[in-house]
């Protein structure tokens, strides 16, 4: 009787071998987070609270990646608590041992079930990555989600994803979505119209040597047209629009007021914002236009002579935030500046450095009003670096507190395990947990593919 059972047994684990290689071979769905229980796994990087450490099995993502928890800041013991009680978590829910200097360049919010990642190192069979959280909500213990690779555009010729934009930035209209792609490769545009399910590219310049890059394609309500900025490091910029929902594109001067390919260009509030960053210093800076841009305009200098890179922000309260981009020998100082609403001009709030040659203020987020997180980078292209610092600001950018650097124990790919840190946060963005309600905050990282969690009191 034991002999059949056994044998019984054998094969049921056997066929069940086989129906898993069979759904891995079927399935193109990447799960980041289908948090599996595996008895003889390993514990999550940095859970230190007495019900953390107790909660039993680790839960592994499908790929063996268990996620990394740090509470308020690195190895503490308790999550931060401020003044106004804002208590807060950070996890590490994606992370590919191999993929040292590769990340996500870029995170959208298409709406409130939606987020799109995009690659920057883009192969055939990963260019863009979506998760919707209505359909498959987080998992309720790790925190992680579920995400669908999507690869094989036809005629994708870019190699970064950079910044996603849709006409719900303007309408409730989330179905059409477009990005836009460079620094390597061949820059291209790549549309949906199906809530970034499927794509096709729209615009490719396979081939040629210009632009370097295609920036912050963005929907123009008052003009009902669409309009990206194109980089080509000349002393030329330019603009391509479309007026038929992102099918066709022209290209056009924008030479007034502006010199180098633009690095980004964001929409607040009626108003646009370039943060120019190359050239001579006088082409430096932070300048605005009105929101109807387009075509040729005229750009207003609100922080010149200045390295502004992509560490721009306006908050809800109007406050405007925009941080520096700077190399040299180490330590290398940026600085980052703060013009309130009812202020005529800006003012030094924070000066910050890493322990890298090239530091920047990549990205600056606000978690809730008034609560802010400054992320000052380091060189992405650096298999060492890894010293990403984070400040937080309580009172709307006023004043900022330095936070302990996020560190967390990672599988090293070869079996075993270490300890690393974090190049740069690309992008963040705020969702909403369709089951509990709660609101929590995604950033993308680099390096390692990372994609980072925090969650806070509410």
């Amino acid at each position: 009787m034991r002999s059949r059972m056994t044998r019984f047994g054998v094969l049921q684990v056997v066929a069940l071998i086989c129906t898993l290689s069979a759904l891995l071979h079927t399935q193109k769905s990447l799960l980041f987070i289908s948090a599996l229980k595996v008895s003889p796994g390993y514990s999550s990087g940095s859970v230190t609270s007495a019900a953390a450490a107790s909660a039993g099995s680790p839960r592994v993502a499908a790929h063996g990646f268990s996620s990394s928890t740090v509470h308020g800041a690195n190895n503490a013991t308790s999550s931060t608590t401020t003044a106004n009680g804002f208590n807060y978590t950070w996890s590490l829910i994606h992370y590919t041992p191999k993929d040292n200097i590769d990340g996500f360049s870029s995170i959208y919010r298409l709406n409130e079930c939606v987020v799109l990642l995009g690659k920057r190192k883009a192969t055939p069979d990963f260019q863009v990555a979506r998760a919707d959280l209505c359909q498959s909500p987080p998992d309720p213990h790790s925190g992680m989600i579920k995400w669908d690779i999507i690869g094989g555009i036809p005629g994708y010729t870019g190699a970064h994803t950079y910044y996603f934009g849709s006409i719900s930035d303007a309408y409730n209209d989330s179905n059409t979505v477009i990005s836009a792609t460079g620094d390597t490769g061949n820059p291209c545009i790549i549309r949906s119209t199906d809530q970034g399910k499927t794509w096709t590219t729209v615009l490719s310049y396979r081939g040629k040597s210009e632009p370097r890059a295609i920036f912050s394609p963005m929907y123009l309500k008052e003009k009902g047209e669409w309009a990206a900025y194109w980089r080509d490091d000349s002393t030329n910029t330019y603009v391509l629009r479309s007026h038929d929902d992102g099918l066709t594109w022209t290209k056009q001067n924008s030479t007034q007021g502006l010199h180098v390919g633009p690095r980004r260009v964001q929409i607040y509030n009626n108003t646009l914002y370039y943060s120019g960053v190359f050239g001579p210093e006088k082409w430096q800076g932070l300048y605005t236009a009105g929101y109807s841009v387009a075509g040729v305009t005229n750009w207003t200098g609100i922080l010149v002579g200045k390295p502004i890179f992509a560490g721009v922000t306006v908050t809800s309260r109007g406050t405007v935030l925009a941080g520096e981009y700077a190399t040299g020998a180490r330590p290398v100082y940026v600085n980052l500046y703060r013009k309130g609403k009812d202020d005529s001009t800006f003012s030094l709030v924070l000066s910050g450095t890493a322990e890298s040659s090239l530091v920047y203020f990549r990205q600056i987020t606000e978690v809730v009003p008034g609560v802010l997180f400054a992320f000052l980078s380091c060189d992405e292209n650096s298999q060492n670096d890894k010293d990403m610092q984070i400040y937080k600001s309580l009172d709307d950018g006023l004043t900022w507190t330095q936070e302990q650097k996020l560190m967390f124990k990672v599988p090293d790919g070869n079996g075993g395990f270490t300890t690393t840190g974090v190049n740069a946060v690309y992008g963040t963005v705020v969702m909403t947990d369709p089951v509990t309600k709660r609101k929590f905050l995604l950033a993308a990282a680099q390096p390692n593919n990372m994609v980072l969690r925090l969650d806070w009191d509410q």
